[in-house]
């Protein structure tokens, strides 16, 4: 802090403190970041802060107010703290050789607190990433960006679908070790829609199906899975899409893309 004696800076005033030494004025603007200068009057011990902008400051040689401007610098800045200007009438040579630093002090002044404060800035800024980072690292799994495996890479993560975690009425959930970051435990689902039947059997199958979906008893497919009985949405859905994928005509079947999609639930059917 650089004291300048018989001297103010009008305006901006943030906090007000009495009674208190000038030491302990001086250590709460430097504690408070958006402390630019403080006032400190010694006849009654009164320390006002003061913000950004700092006003132009003024001598005041009034014997009854004794004031003193303790203006922040930086360690090595002290040379450049902005004059004040002399209010004493009898001092007009000196109060314009004052003047002259007032601006260029002023500016100086205020690059010092821009690059404090961005200095400031970055610091919290880089903290707080650091942070968040950490949190996001912690509670994920593996890398943060979403990304499509293909079916050769999910084969080999769990070696062929070969060991098994839990079984559904339309799919089965495997183990797997993903190789591609740092052997990451994962669970790949796989749809359970591979028929082993000859197309005689596939006919009669179909036309039972049909049967049942025209008369809303699909239940009577699944009498023995619960699981499918109470998920009868999703039953339902992939009856259609069966139903739609056999018809005679080619043309009215569907995509391949497009039943992955309806059995993923991405479109309607």
């Amino acid at each position: 802090m650089q004291e300048l004696r018989n001297t103010e800076y009008l305006r901006y005033d943030t906090q007000r403190f009495m009674p208190v030494q000038i030491e302990w004025c001086k250590e709460a603007c430097l504690k408070d970041c958006f402390c630019a200068a403080a006032m400190y009057r010694s006849a009654d011990r009164f320390c006002w802060l003061k913000g950004f902008p700092l006003s132009p400051g003024r001598m005041n040689f009034d014997d009854n107010i004794p004031l003193t401007a303790l203006i922040k610098v930086g360690n090595s800045s002290a040379e450049r703290v902005p004059r004040t200007v002399d209010m004493n009438p009898s001092s007009d040579e000196n109060n314009e050789e004052d003047k002259k630093w007032i601006l260029p002090g002023s500016i100086l002044l205020a690059i010092s607190v821009v690059v404090n404060l961005l200095f400031l800035f970055l610091v919290i800024y880089s903290g707080c990433y650091k942070k968040k980072t950490n949190r996001q690292t912690d509670s994920r799994p593996f890398g943060g960006n979403l990304y499509s495996f293909t079916y050769k890479e999910l084969d080999e993560a769990t070696d062929g679908f070969k060991e098994e975690l839990g079984r559904g009425a339309f799919s089965t959930v495997y183990k797997g070790v993903l190789k591609s970051d740092s052997g990451c435990l994962v669970a790949v689902k796989r749809k359970n829609v591979v028929l082993e039947v000859g197309d005689e059997e596939i006919e009669i199958l179909s036309d039972l199906v049909y049967e049942c979906y025209e008369q809303k008893t699909l239940h009577r497919l699944v009498v023995n899975d619960e699981e499918a009985k109470n998920d009868s949405k999703s039953l339902e859905s992939m009856v259609m899409v069966a139903l739609w994928c056999i018809q005679d005509d080619t043309n009215l079947r569907p995509s391949m893309k497009k039943v992955a999609q309806m059995l993923e639930g991405v479109v309607e059917v």
